[in-house]
């Protein structure tokens, strides 16, 4: 082989290893989108519940954002202010009908108690599917 050909055997190859890297990037941006959606939606709920305490209606002003706030700012630095528990909780509350109804019409009867921590579970276990199934192909 020429040195020609070498160059452009090696820019290709780089370009193809280039391609990998960036669709790599792209489905982990991706994923931790959705992670973070579920995330988001999981604080909410247990906000929610917490705050209504088994109750139709919740107590509001007990304190319950700030306090969560604060411990997890202590706990994880940034990002969990009590403006960010607020939005939370209202994703959750504007979202939760449409997203439990899509996830009972999947599940059975018996699993259709535990459609949050389900949702959770299917949804880390797409991601781990997903994963495992980037073929790498140059």
């Amino acid at each position: 082989m020429n040195d020609l050909t070498k160059s452009q055997n090696a820019s290709g190859f780089f370009e193809n290893v280039a391609q990998i890297i960036e669709k790599a990037r792209r489905f982990v941006g991706r994923t931790a989108d959705v992670t973070m959606c579920v995330t988001y939606f999981e604080i909410g709920r247990m906000i929610v519940e917490e705050e209504q305490d088994g109750k139709a209606r919740a107590e509001y002003g007990r304190g319950l954002l700030p306090e969560l706030s604060a411990f997890l700012t202590k706990r994880f630095k940034n990002g969990f202010s009590v403006s960010t528990l607020t939005n939370a909780r209202k994703f959750y509350q504007i979202y939760s009908p449409s997203i439990r109804q899509t996830l009972s019409d999947e599940l059975s009867a018996s699993e259709s108690s535990e459609i949050s921590q389900t949702m959770f579970t299917k949804l880390e276990d797409e991601i781990r599917k997903r994963l495992g199934a980037i073929r790498f192909e140059i």
